[in-house]
């Protein structure tokens, strides 16, 4: 859906095109792409987030595996509890 996005946002005229912003979600995402630009603590939504991952369990039962089997306070689920995002730089 990403790769979607930019090259719809890639025919807008560079000058009116919207910043974009991309979620990485891969093990690894840091090392490949440095820090993230944007980093927000969602921990007053906890309840809310973790009630939104279950009703698409479908898609996320690795996340909800990881929140049940892990210590509340594990590296693990701190990290679920924050939002992480990079802005797409176009070259063009």
């Amino acid at each position: 859906m990403g790769r979607a996005v930019v090259k719809a946002v890639e025919m807008i005229e560079p000058e009116a095109r919207p910043e974009i912003w991309m979620h990485a979600i891969s093990n690894g995402t840091e090392d490949q792409l440095g820090k993230p630009d944007f980093i927000f603590d969602v921990t007053p939504y906890w309840d809310k987030k973790e009630a939104a991952i279950r009703s698409h369990l479908s898609q996320a039962d690795g996340m909800m595996k990881l929140i049940e089997t892990q210590d509340k306070d594990s590296e693990h689920v701190q990290r679920l509890k924050t939002e992480r995002f990079y802005r797409w730089t176009f070259t063009t």
